[in-house]
């Protein structure tokens, strides 16, 4: 990594208005790369995500057949064994993210599983990006050792829990045993789930049994592209994907969430607090234009137009409706100096 400067926190910090706080991920980037912080406490804590591996491969598709997506330009050059993340960059699909295996890549040609050709994905800019595993996000090494993060055990009950968001709201578990990572199967039964890759835009939930507090860090580039993900009815967990400087008011959110008249009818938005707990926000009124932003705890005010809650790492988003929809996450304008 390049040397950290200290004083483009202090810049990123200044132009969100965003002041740290305890649970709250605090960020350090050169440009544009660097590390992010976040406290795990007792209990339950919302997880981001919001540095990446460098771009593994870049440039434009020359061809899209079907779900096969060519760039006569290229020579990928992948490990079979791992999982990839595809992003389109320009074009009507910009912002779409595609996990890929490294067995799906030719020297020039990428197999997808969605029929991107059909999308009209020809001729976008794309990059490719290694996804991390979970020995890479928390290690090997059991607290309380030094350098420890995730507390380990013989069984699930007894080791502190990674929880990743799976198909239709369910979760996948997991727990660190002898060094060894496993996926939790049963009450008490798990199978060997070493190099466990993650999709950056899935959130986190990491249950930390043991009181107190220890801290997650991060390295990684700073993406300063917008993202997309896919959000379904009930609860999504979705990773914000920037380190510092999105808010509740300058995400995006507001294009892509379903307004109404009151928190029961409307998309709610769960914020977790440094203690844990959660604040939750709607949009209230139909049109996305003229609707405007009130917490759940006092539905029959706009929220104070000074108040712009930051979103921290991963948000938890109640989706209403039936199907899926496109959640779109900008970047703060101050990425534009990165």
């Amino acid at each position: 990594m390049k040397t950290l400067i200290p004083f483009s926190i202090a810049a990123a910090l200044a132009a969100s208005g965003i002041s740290q706080a305890q649970g709250t991920p605090t960020p350090a980037f050169s440009k544009p790369s660097g590390y992010v912080t976040q406290a795990l406490n007792q209990g339950f804590n919302l997880v981001g995500i919001t540095v990446q591996n460098s771009e593994t491969a870049s440039g434009t598709f020359t061809a899209a057949n079907g779900t096969v997506l060519t760039d006569s330009n290229a020579s990928f050059s992948v490990q079979a064994t791992r999982i990839y993340i595809l992003e389109i960059k320009s074009g009507p699909l910009a912002g779409r993210v595609a996990e890929v295996a490294g067995s799906s890549f030719s020297s020039q040609s990428i197999t997808t599983l969605e029929n991107l050709g059909s999308m009209s994905v020809g001729n976008a800019q794309y990059s490719v990006r290694l996804a991390p595993t979970l020995e890479e996000i928390f290690g090997v090494v059991s607290t309380p050792n030094p350098g420890g993060v995730i507390k380990a055990g013989l069984n699930a009950l007894g080791a502190d829990n990674v929880w990743i968001q799976g198909g239709s709201g369910s979760y996948d578990r997991y727990f660190l045993r002898s060094g060894i990572w496993r996926k939790i199967t049963g009450s008490s039964t798990f199978i060997d789930a070493r190099n466990t890759s993650v999709v950056y835009l899935d959130g986190i939930l990491v249950e930390r049994r043991d009181p107190g507090s220890v801290a997650l860090t991060l390295t990684g580039a700073v993406k300063i592209t917008p993202s997309s993900t896919t959000i379904s009815q009930g609860f999504n967990l979705v990773n914000v994907v920037s380190p510092v400087g999105l808010t509740l008011r300058t995400a995006g959110l507001e294009d892509n969430l379903k307004g109404a008249l009151n928190a029961l009818g409307a998309d709610n938005v769960w914020v977790q607090q440094p203690n844990g707990s959660y604040k939750r926000y709607f949009r209230r009124g139909s049109n996305p234009a003229t609707a405007t932003w009130r917490e759940v705890d006092a539905p029959t005010v706009d929220l104070n137009p000074l108040i712009d809650p930051a979103l921290g790492g991963a948000i938890f988003v109640e989706r209403r409706d039936p199907g899926s929809v496109i959640l779109d996450f900008k970047v703060p304008t101050s990425y534009l100096s990165l």
